[in-house]
This record gives C-alpha cells, structure tokens and sequence, in this order.
C-alpha cells in the first residue's frame, strides 16, 4: 500500500510577500479604476442632457418643418447614435454657416418630433406624448435606431386602454406600423369583453373598422355582446343621418359576422324582437339548437387564444449568470410558448400595468435585499394573479424559510400560494414519483423527471390547494392553488429551475434528458390560457 506522503510548502520570501502585496495593490486601484468609471458613465445621461439643442461647441445646425425651428447638435455624438447619422455626416456635403456649423433641412419632420429625438440621442431616456410616439417611431426607423424602436413599442402598448384601443388600431394599418398594429390586435382580443359592455364602443368609427373588428376570429366575448353593441352603433349611424336611412340597411351587411349558431335560446329570442334578422334563418338556428343537448351547457364565445399567443414573462435574476436565466426561458419555449422575456428585478419591481402586458408570470427567485421590495413584489404578485392569469414559482429560490430568500407580502399572507414556506433539503439523485392528478394537463406527455441532487422544500402538508406530482420520497413536488373563482391558478415546482444543459459541473440542476421542458411549458399553458376558458 502506498503511503501518504506530505510534502511542507517553503516559507514565502520577503520578494515573493512583496511581490504579492503590489500585486494586490494593483488589484485595489484597478478595481477602483473601474468603480469610477462605471460611476461616470452611469452619469453621462445627466451631463450630455445640458447639451440638447445647445449652441455651445455645436457643429450641426438643423432647420426642422415648415416653422423652420433651428436645433443645435453635436455630430461627434449623432454619428454615435446610428450608422444612418455616422454615413450621413460622413458623405453629405451641406451648406455651412459663418460658423462653420454643417446647416440640414429636415422640411417634413415636426419641430416637437425632432425635440424628442435629440433628447433621446443625448440622454437615451424616452418620456412622450400620444400625439408624437407615431411620428418619433418613423423617424426611428428611418435613422435606423433600433434601441428607440424597441422603447417606443414597449411605451405603445403601456398607453393601450380600453378608450383608445380602437382609436390605434385604426392608426395602425400603415406598414410601417405592423408591430403596433399585432400589439393593439392582441389587445383587443384579450379585452374585448370589457370593451364591448362600455355602450359607447364603436361609436364614431366608421363601417370599415367595425366590419374588422366583428370580422375577428379569436374575440373572447359572447356572441351577443357583438350584438348589441352592433346595434348600438347602427342606431348612432341612423342619427347622424337624420333617420333618412333605416337601421336595417345600416348594418345589413355587418349582421352575417355575427355567428348566430353561437347563441343560446334566450338570445335568439333577443335579437327576434329587433326585427333585423330574416325570421326564417333564426327558426333554422332554434331548430338546430333545440336538436343538441351538448349546446345546453357551453359558453357561447369565439376561439379562444392558442399556446403560440401566449406571453409570458420570467422575474428574478441567476447567480450563476444569464446562460441560467436563458436556459429557463428555452424550456418555456419548448412546446408552442414562442413569447418569453426576461425581467431583472434587483433594483425594481415592474408595475401592475407592466405585468399585465403577460398571460404567465415565472418566478425564479425573490432574493431580494430590501425587505420592503420582496413584500412590494409579493402584493405586486397577489393584484397581478387576481386579475385571472397565471403565475408559476419555483420553491428552491421563493419559499424557503431563509428570509434572505423569502418571498413575502399578500402573495403568501393572503394564501395565493399552494405550498407552505418550508426547510430547504437537499438529497442525491431525485426522482418523480407519483402522479396523484395523473390526467392532469401539466403532465401530459411527461414520463420521467431526475435532478442530480434533489433540492426542496420540506412541507408534508399542502396549503388548501391540489397536488400533481410527488417526489419518489412522498414530499410534494408539483402542486397547484386558485384562491378564488375570478382568480389565476398559482402552480408551484418544489425544486430547482436549472438544467444540466448549463450547469453540468453543479449538482443542483435537473437533468436534461428527462422530461423537465415538457413539464415547465405544459403548466405555463395551463395556468395561461385558463382564464380565457
């Protein structure tokens, strides 16, 4: 047998001691060296905002619209902002001033237009108003700037509201306005329903933009509302045309779109005492809805969305870097889910009207510092899953009883979730077990799911809510919770979110031969497209 041998490192020299207490000095000022820099760039937007459209060192002078308002700019900073503005200044001969100042016509932009754009270039902040976010989005696009394109498209769909949702997708039949126009669409098909009880819907829209919206084949509301809001619009039309022509001739060639085989018995006989439609085709549709028992107890609505509609949206952040983040988002996306983001919430919880912009929220972890933020995003949570969409948590990262890692606020105080908060444990080698909801959707097509090391919370009892899945050892592993028949369905994974397909050499990662993708977007459809049943 082969004996240990232990060998005595040699005593550090004075020059190697000195050597290593320069080089730690270095590492000091280098570290600092890049804490100043970091520090003043994050101030550049502040400094550079003193020099919008000011006539010091400026070598630009634009002449903009037909008032011929005269900006001054800095080309040093333009040719930076894009590779239009960086050839244009390069190649273009303009006339000069006394100054030497390089003069440019802009004859077709609007002075308030270009205000923003130039504080946008300089400041890379954007704040504008509805009656300038079209104009600005072209003349992003023009000067190819796609960091702004992308900026204006997130502002256009946070001023989306249910009193100007028709207004803007009219505004956005044009091209160069197709993202916005899919945006306002999809809009209108989540909120229809709400939109179509407001009794001033469609009215002041003329008859092409009501035969496209009625011509929608994926509106989430009940036949009948497009009805009577059909009709309410009809007679608006009537009045303002003095009641020289009938109702009827109105709306007669809007009336086929709607799908009176979608109606039940009482709203036949609704729409029977408007006298609108030929009594011989609404005989033909109670005939054929008194034939079928099944219909008694359907709702009566359009085809609802499809997985691929779906958006869902990731929160938290990995310590482990971004790849960890991406490889959660590839698993949502591994099914028909082809709209996941990711949102970092370290320094801010999104808003209410932010997260509403998704079908699913995802959160990965609730790390979060501050303890006044993880309550903040607790209730941000609870209002975002009362409003009937879903969220999915992950334990290993939210629900342990570390209050570092805790998630807290009306999320958990108000019994949203169907996990307890629990002992973090971790096993070698964990296996699913036992399907104790084995037709549930979340399982559908999963045959096996293996973790390197089981990492969970320790909770044998579940919070009022159904479980799914158990791990191989009987403690839960995927559960599930609607707090209340308006509310989202809350699924809890108690384990890790990470596969092995990035973090092979770390033991807590689910491996990435088993079914993990399968299970993560079968339960984001789920609880996405549930409120829309």
């Amino acid at each position: 047998m082969d004996e240990d041998v232990h060998v005595d490192s040699e005593p550090e020299s004075e020059s190697g001691s000195e050597s290593g207490n320069e080089s730690q000095k270095g590492m000091q000022t280098k570290e600092k060296k890049t804490q100043k820099e970091k520090e003043t760039i994050s101030k550049l937007p502040t400094l550079l905002k003193g020099y919008v459209n000011n006539s010091d060192m400026s070598d630009l002078k634009f002449v903009v619209g037909k008032e011929k308002k005269v900006f001054y700019a800095h080309s040093l900073i333009l040719s930076n902002s894009s590779t239009y503005w960086c050839n244009e200044l390069k190649n273009k001969e303009s006339p000069k001033n006394s100054k030497g100042s390089q003069i440019i016509k802009l004859k077709e932009t609007n002075k308030k237009v270009f205000k923003c754009f130039l504080e946008y270039i300089y400041t890379r902040e954007i704040n504008v108003a509805e009656d300038v976010i079209y104009s600005l989005y072209e003349l992003a696009k023009d000067y190819n700037l796609n960091c702004l394109e992308g900026l204006l498209e997130h502002q256009f769909e946070l001023l989306l509201t249910n009193d100007n949702a028709l207004r803007h997708y009219c505004n956005t039949f044009k091209q160069v306005f197709s993202k916005w126009h899919a945006i306002t669409l999809r809009y209108l098909e989540s909120n229809s329903k709400e939109l179509l009880k407001d009794k001033t819907c469609f009215i002041g829209y003329d008859f092409h933009t009501v035969y496209e919206i009625l011509s929608l084949p994926s509106l989430r509301v009940p036949e009948i509302l497009l009805f009577r809001s059909l009709l309410r619009w009809g007679k608006n039309e009537m009045t303002k045309q003095s009641f020289t022509v009938p109702l009827k001739r109105i709306i007669d060639e809007l009336l086929p779109l709607i799908r009176l085989q979608l109606l039940s018995f009482e709203q036949l006989e609704e729409v029977s005492k408007t006298s609108l439609v030929d009594p011989k085709i609404l005989l033909d549709h109670t005939l054929a809805l008194a034939k079928s028992e099944q219909l008694k107890s359907v709702v009566f609505t359009r085809a609802g969305p499809r997985p691929n509609d779906l958006k869902v949206l990731i929160l938290g952040w990995a310590r482990g870097g971004i790849e960890r983040m991406d490889d959660l988002k590839r698993s949502f996306q591994y099914g028909e889910i082809h709209q996941v983001e990711i949102m970092d919430i370290r320094n801010e919880i999104p808003e209410l009207s932010t997260l509403k912009l998704y079908d699913v929220i995802v959160l990965r972890s609730a790390n979060i510092d501050e303890l006044i933020f993880s309550i903040e995003l607790g209730n941000r949570l609870a209002d975002f899953v009362d409003t009937g969409r879903g969220l999915i948590v992950f334990s290993i990262n939210a629900l342990t009883n570390n209050e570092n890692c805790q998630i807290k606020g009306r999320i958990v105080t108000d019994n949203y979730i169907p996990l307890g908060i629990g002992e973090r444990a971790t096993i070698n080698l964990g296996q699913m077990g036992n399907f104790d909801d084995p037709n549930h959707q979340i399982l559908k097509n999963v045959t096996t799911f293996k973790t390197k090391e089981y990492a969970h919370i320790v909770d044998r009892h579940i919070n009022g809510g159904n479980l799914i899945a158990s791990w191989i050892s009987g403690e839960p592993f995927i559960t599930e919770k609607r707090r209340s028949t308006d509310s989202g369905i809350v699924v809890v994974f108690n384990t890790h979110s990470t596969s092995t397909r990035v973090t092979n050499e770390c033991g807590k990662a689910w491996l990435k031969e088993t079914d993990g993708d399968k299970l993560f977007s079968n339960a984001a459809i789920y609880v996405g497209l549930d409120r829309f049943k």
